[in-house]
């Protein structure tokens, strides 16, 4: 049986894009905004789990990261990591995530 739901564990800088040293992100998941943080490096969000469900007709859920400059507020796409309902289930699993104009992040996740 195909798993129902993504299940986002955390997140983790390793690298920052922002001079000042932190990463102003918005997180989406298929068009909707999970979170909005400011993180720095070595920073870890604990996600507790947050369940995303695969959209029917789907076998997969794409989670986004956009990095917001403040003051001017220009927003650069940072990359995304596609979670598929053929991952193993029960499995912790990690993606990295940027390597665009200097950021770098890891996101763990599972399906269920």
């Amino acid at each position: 049986m195909a798993a129902k739901s993504a299940k986002l564990l955390w997140l983790q800088v390793l690298e920052t894009r922002d001079p000042d040293g932190a990463d102003e992100i918005t997180i989406g998941a298929d068009g909707v905004v999970l979170d909005k943080v400011k993180m720095r490096k070595d920073d870890v969000l604990d996600f507790n789990g947050q369940l995303i469900s695969f959209k029917p007709g789907r076998s997969h859920v794409q989670v986004t990261f956009h990095e917001t400059d403040e003051p001017n507020q220009s927003t650069q796409a940072l990359g995304s990591v596609v979670i598929n309902d053929t991952d193993p289930p029960g499995v912790e699993l990690k993606q990295k995530v940027g390597q665009v104009h200097g950021a770098l992040y890891e996101l763990w996740y599972g399906v269920v």
